[in-house]
């Protein structure tokens, strides 16, 4: 250092101190202050200058963070020895399995250093998850001489189990080296919502990959539209009318649930508010309520106030929409089903494009506590049953959009612990918290006082028993606890994603067993709603920590909401068409006629999403589509409903429905001579046009159209004298959102 001993000369210090680096936090205050000259009598206000201009310097003094000092464009980390410490550019760094990364070093000292890097591997776990448990250590590389104000581009490839570098200068001390944390595993980014109560509940991603995310502490939703560099992504927050996101109440309405339909619109459950609201992208303008449309439900005296109860005037009680799913109606109208914790109950409304209510009612479930909700490609509404220990099963006749026209079963699911609930009455569940159905039509739900996932098998399930359901057991959490399962996620690989809420984790398994656990962002972060991209990146929120957080390249790629397909059985022209479908390259047709077959296709080739053929389909037969595409998915079947009409004396035409349509399909279109009408489907099956349609020897169509999650299927048939035929050709695909 350029002296002797252990007394040296001002002037012995004064020059070793100049050989430091002259941009080293340390010497820059240092510099700063002895320039000072306590007898100026400006001084006191020179030093308070100088002490909000070098404020910075004592965070970068105890970060050892250099920015600015990369020499090398390519380099991953820039370290800098000065002042007899080690600096780095970034102290984290995601690094794949065998891959190398690139360090700069530079020596921004007046005297020589040595370099080095050491690893740490191979880490065992010793007394939990937070510490760092047992690893072994060795040199990543020979050390290196870099003389005074020279750099050095170093590659180094850890070994895969390799979990931290040492970098700096082993010869100069503890201080002249810092770690640099590798992330081995994908690619984990987070995503930081404000206030510090903005509570982000679950998300949802729209066709343009922009996530959806319920803000509970802040009665908002909030749009993020993703970067490559998650925090560095833009997003715009939506007020809901009626809401508070002061922290005195942290939220009144606590926006859940979301999802997004096949138009882009944007619909949420609203726990405390007991409604469900609307944001229509297009209309909404972000801190007003344009766009936005809050449906309240009905009272619910029965149900169970909030407790603790919220200060202020006391709200009615509210049914707690808790989960929803969404789809399209057979006439293009949104159809969303949804939970209600407190009223035992699931609801529905039917919503037009414009917004307008269309429909609305609620189905007692015969259960307690209904939780999760999905939507299956036959139309079932599946749903678990929290205290219940069953999973919950509603189809709907097609006709009048109403209760009546429902049908619940249950299941039971095999295990049930005995759960102690302070100050209430113990029950025997394994409390089933979510539910998703996979490629299979199987249907996944998790158990979260079980440490289990499950899935029922419909095509075995017998209800009232537990026929036909596997449960998957899953390993103890990283703290050694039982893993608790909560909201779930379904690949198009049939990988079920599920998040650890209290453990810290999130996890994937599939119907072979457990595969493996991921750590969140934060600790005690609250992980939930599990859901993956057109990117094949897994998402989802950290609620403790106000997170949302992205883990890249872990599952198959989704396909985003869109228009659902159109399939169509025409009894008049004698063909099966199909358009709007995705990620379909060809389809096998079947028809079943009275249990025989009556035709099966070879591979039809699928162009522009569509396809056609000639098929001579009847009433009563059943179309079954095999789709071909990059991933298994179970067939397609739907019943071409039997259409019989004729035209009355009084000019309507009338007609009776057949048994067996796909649901959601209350009225009949009747067209002739260049105009129709909607004839709606009454109970018995009867419809009825309004009066002088047509002349009593007019002729013309009847179109029949319900839908499920899987598309919308038509049945067209004729009316009247025998209509032309004509080749058949593909609908027109849905217009586009």
């Amino acid at each position: 250092v350029g002296f002797a001993g252990t007394a040296p000369t001002e002037a012995e210090k004064l020059a070793a101190i100049g050989r430091l680096g002259a941009a080293a936090p340390e010497k820059v205050l240092w510099s700063h202050l002895h320039d000072l000259d306590p007898a100026d009598p400006g001084f006191l206000a020179a030093a308070h200058q100088l002490g909000t201009v070098d404020r910075a310097l004592v965070g970068a003094m105890r970060s050892r963070y250099a920015p600015g000092v990369q020499t090398a464009p390519d380099a991953d980390v820039a370290v800098v020895l000065q002042n007899d410490e080690a600096y780095l550019s970034q102290r984290r760094l995601h690094l794949g399995p065998g891959a190398s990364l690139t360090l700069t070093v530079t020596n921004g000292d007046g005297f020589a250093h040595r370099f080095q890097a050491l690893e740490l591997h191979d880490r065992k776990p010793a007394f939990g998850a937070l510490d760092w448990g047992r690893f072994q250590w060795s040199p990543l590389s020979d050390p290196t001489t870099l003389a005074a104000g020279a750099s050095q581009t170093i590659t180094l490839t850890p070994q895969d189990t390799s979990f931290e570098l040492w970098l700096g200068d082993p010869d100069s001390g503890d201080q002249a080296g810092l770690p640099l944390r590798l992330d081995r595993g994908p690619r984990r980014q987070s995503l930081r919502f404000t206030p510090a109560w903005a509570h982000p509940n679950h998300a949802a991603i729209d066709a343009d990959g922009h996530l959806w995310v319920t803000l509970g502490g802040v009665d908002a939703l909030a749009e993020v539209t993703p970067a490559g560099d998650l925090a560095s992504a833009s997003e715009r927050e939506f007020p809901l009318p009626g809401g508070d996101a002061t922290f005195a109440t942290g939220g009144k309405l606590d926006p859940h649930d979301v999802a997004v339909d096949g138009r882009g619109v944007v619909w949420s459950t609203l726990a405390d508010g007991n409604a469900i609201a609307r944001l229509d992208p297009a209309h909404a303008t972000p801190g007003t309520k344009d766009g936005m449309r809050v449906y309240p439900l009905p009272a619910c005296p029965a149900c169970q106030p909030p407790f603790p109860p919220a200060p202020g005037a006391a709200e009615p009680p509210s049914r707690v929409p808790e989960q929803l799913a969404v789809q399209a109606d057979g006439a293009g109208n949104t159809v969303v089903w949804f939970t209600e914790l407190e009223a035992n109950a699931i609801g529905v409304l039917r919503i037009a494009d414009d917004g307008s209510p269309l429909g609305q009612f609620d189905v007692p479930c015969a259960c307690s506590h209904p939780k999760g909700i999905a939507l299956g490609d036959d139309g079932s509404v599946w749903f678990t049953e929290e205290d219940g220990n069953r999973i919950g099963r509603l189809t709907l006749e097609p006709g009048p959009f109403e209760a009546a026209a429902t049908q619940l079963v249950h299941y039971t699911i095999p295990s049930a612990p005995a759960v102690a609930r302070p100050g209430l009455p113990g029950v025997a569940t394994s409390s089933p918290h979510s539910v998703a159905v996979d490629e299979l039509g199987r249907v996944w739900f998790s158990e979260e006082e079980n440490g289990s996932l499950g899935y029922l098998d419909p095509a075995r399930a017998r209800p009232g028993s537990t026929d036909g359901i596997v449960e998957v057991p899953l390993p103890n959490n990283e703290f050694r606890e039982q893993t608790s399962p909560a909201d779930i996620a379904v690949d198009r690989t049939n990988k079920v994603f599920f998040t650890d809420e209290y453990g810290d984790a999130v996890g994937a398994a599939s119907a072979g067993g457990f595969d493996r656990f991921w750590r969140p962002r934060a600790r005690q972060s609250l992980t939930d709603k599990p859901v993956v991209d057109a990117s094949g990146n897994l998402w989802f929120t950290e609620t403790g920590a106000n997170l949302l957080t992205r883990l890249s390249d872990v599952a198959a790629p989704a396909l985003p909401p869109a228009q659902p397909p159109l399939f169509t059985a025409d009894t008049t022209h004698h063909a099966v068409l199909a358009s709007g479908l995705r990620d379909v390259t060809a389809v096998e047709v079947s028809i079943d006629r009275n249990g025989a077959d009556l035709l099966h296709t070879g591979a039809v080739p699928v162009a522009g999403g569509a396809f056609a053929i000639d098929a001579p389909v009847r009433g009563g037969d059943v179309v079954r589509l095999t789709l071909d595409g990059p991933y298994p998915h179970v067939p397609l079947s739907f019943r071409v409903v039997d259409l019989h009409a004729s035209v009355a004396d009084d000019g309507s035409v009338r007609g009776t429905v057949g048994p067996g349509g796909a649901p959601l399909a209350d009225l009949v279109e009747v067209d002739a001579d260049g105009h129709g009408a909607g004839a709606r489907i009454a109970r018995d099956g009867g419809f009825a046009s309004p009066t002088g349609f047509v002349d009593a020897a007019g002729s013309g169509t009847l179109t029949y159209a319900g839908a499920t999650r899987a598309g919308i299927f038509r049945t067209v048939a004729g009316f009247g004298p025998e209509p032309v035929s004509s080749p058949p050709a593909a609908p027109a695909a849905p217009a586009a959102p």
